[in-house]
């Protein structure tokens, strides 16, 4: 319907439904790969026994609160809709452009975060899996078995982990998460332009006004 017609492309690009719509499933999206990171980031430190370190603590925090932040957003813009003229509910473009330029820096964070929790056992893990490990089984039982889990756990924790965190897989969708809508500064700068600052604006020139009423009082 629209190839070869680059006005047609345009006119939807610009049409306020089209964009919330649009913008709400690259949000559901987001909050799915975060929790999904988030859960493996959890698992991975009880794994190995540092959940109980702080500043581990700390970096499973951030993960949360990603998660927290990002999943607040895409309910603020269910709550705030608008009906179009066919009586179709419509999200709130706003909230969702909020939580899409947080996860063009949330998501390599996270990515981040992931890699500082497995740290080098990454490049220890085994090739292979303890179930098809042949004669050095018993080895990786031995010596692999993590604090809270098996060897075999273990080292399927990593493994997917470091699906995301180190191969071409993983890197591509770091790559995605952070320019998919364009260049973050230039993304958060068109927010500051569409946004109405009217009444941040106003609650200025309230403080002025009071502050300057209260000067003057006897």
């Amino acid at each position: 319907m629209l190839h070869g017609n680059p006005e047609a492309v345009w006119k939807f690009y610009n049409t306020l439904k089209s964009n919330a719509l649009t913008f709400h499933q690259t949000v559901v999206r987001l909050v799915s790969k975060l929790e999904f990171i988030t859960g493996l980031g959890i698992a991975l430190a009880e794994s190995i026994g540092v959940d109980s370190f702080l500043n581990v603590q700390e970096k499973l925090g951030e993960l949360i609160v990603q998660v927290e932040s990002i999943k607040g957003l895409l309910h603020a813009s269910e709550i705030v809709t608008q009906k179009d003229q066919f009586g179709m509910l419509t999200p709130s473009p706003i909230p969702l452009q909020t939580a899409r330029n947080l996860g063009m820096r949330y998501y390599p964070r996270a990515i981040e975060i992931l890699q500082q929790i497995g740290a080098g056992g990454y490049t220890q893990t085994p090739s292979t899996t303890v179930e098809n490990s042949g004669e050095i089984r018993a080895y990786l039982e031995t010596y692999y078995r993590g604090a809270t889990v098996s060897a075999s756990q273990k080292i399927k924790l990593f493994k997917v982990a470091w699906d995301i965190v180190g191969s071409p897989l993983g890197s591509r969708h770091e790559l995605y998460e952070r320019l998919y809508a364009g260049e973050a500064s230039r993304m958060y700068a068109l927010q500051y332009l569409a946004s109405d600052k009217t009444a941040l604006e106003k609650r200025l020139e309230r403080f002025w006004t009071i502050t300057e009423e209260r000067r003057n009082e006897p």
